[in-house]
């Protein structure tokens, strides 16, 4: 998906549930731009797309 110009965050469902406003900034820091390096954490992945300058 990342090849194809998708980001993608992936986290629990659990979190999402538990931990609403956690999941919801984080959703904001990714559409503002704030957050756009590759994050692998315990609760949550978040693969940028891959553009032609960063594959």
């Amino acid at each position: 998906m990342n090849s194809n110009g998708w980001s993608v965050l992936r986290v629990w469902h659990s979190d999402v549930l538990a931990s609403r406003k956690s999941v919801l900034d984080t959703i904001v820091a990714i559409l503002d731009g704030r957050l756009d390096e590759k994050m692998i954490a315990v609760d949550a992945k978040f693969l940028p797309s891959a553009t032609p300058e960063k594959r």
